[in-house]
């Protein structure tokens, strides 16, 4: 199982694919970060935690499952996501629930915390970089299965099915 651990708005400042809502609509490219993350937590291999620092997008403190490897955690107003983040990084390793969870953020100090709690950092163009890399493949694989199904459109679980015997992930090379 892979960790992916999100400084939400950290990534959303940082990342082109949200500028088009920044700043007046942070709430939306919150949503628009969430769609994207939404197959990577589909993998049967990969959970993901998306961390927005408190008060940030006027929501008060909440964790949310939106999938059951899916969660979005809105700190208390006027907390940093970066706490929650770190925590959750220290429990994972203590749990051993993965040998190199990520954290996504180009916050240099939490970066380096995270690599001192023994979690690997991704940049936030490295991430977008392997989820795109992924959502493609994720693509083909959805349109090789429908060329072999006349008449029905596979389930998630057929696609899931196939990712797995296929490998094709976010950490592949192709």
């Amino acid at each position: 199982m892979r960790w992916f651990l999100l400084d939400a708005l950290n990534i959303i400042h940082g990342c082109p694919l949200f500028r088009d809502l920044l700043p007046d609509r942070v709430l939306a490219a919150g949503e628009r970060l969430v769609d994207w993350v939404v197959p990577l937590a589909q993998a049967e291999s990969h959970r993901v935690l998306v961390v927005f620092d408190g008060g940030a997008i006027g929501a008060v403190a909440t964790a949310t499952a939106v999938l059951p490897s899916l969660l979005l955690i809105h700190t208390p107003p006027g907390r940093s996501a970066d706490g929650h983040i770190l925590a959750a990084l220290r429990r994972i390793r203590r749990h051993r629930w993965n040998s190199s969870p990520a954290v996504v953020s180009d916050d240099g100090a939490l970066g380096a915390l995270a690599r001192v709690s023994g979690g690997e950092v991704l940049s936030v163009e490295a991430f977008f970089q392997k989820l795109q890399a992924y959502r493609k493949c994720q693509g083909e694989r959805l349109s090789a299965l429908r060329g072999r199904v006349e008449k029905s459109w596979p389930t998630i679980g057929d696609l899931m099915a196939q990712t797995a015997r296929g490998g094709c992930g976010p950490g592949d090379r192709r």
